[in-house]
């Protein structure tokens, strides 16, 4: 490992061919982050494209095996993680995508609190 590689931080955004992934991976790298992008198409993005500071990892990252290879993908090209975004895909806060349910491993992956005042699939309570 590089002194360089040592200061740089290292990131993996998930969900980032579009829309707000596709955002926060842009202002990542602007700021000087190695990045691991993940979609299930993100090797047909128009809008990124790999160079030394990006990697892209098509797969829909619900699978196990995609997980374990965006992962990979981090480890060996920069050395490490040092963040992770996961931007899940969804209608207005507390809907899943028409057709689809929010996996019962994100439900498991919020912290107590976060869970016991907002659960995904579940619409937010009003005040």
């Amino acid at each position: 490992m590089s002194a360089a590689s040592k200061t740089t931080r290292v990131a993996i955004v998930t969900g980032a061919s579009s829309g707000v992934g596709l955002g926060i991976t842009r202002a990542l790298l602007e700021r000087g982050y190695q990045v691991v992008a993940n979609s299930r198409t993100i090797g047909t993005s128009t809008e990124l494209r790999p160079s030394a500071n990006l990697v892209l990892v098509d797969g829909d990252i619900g699978n196990k095996d995609t997980a374990v290879r965006v992962a990979d993908a981090a480890v060996r090209r920069f050395d490490r993680i040092d963040l992770l975004v996961v931007k899940v895909a969804a209608g207005e806060i507390g809907e899943p995508p028409k057709g689809r349910s929010v996996p019962a491993a994100l439900r498991r992956s919020l912290p107590a609190r976060a869970r016991s005042s907002w659960s995904p699939g579940t619409p937010p309570a009003r005040s």
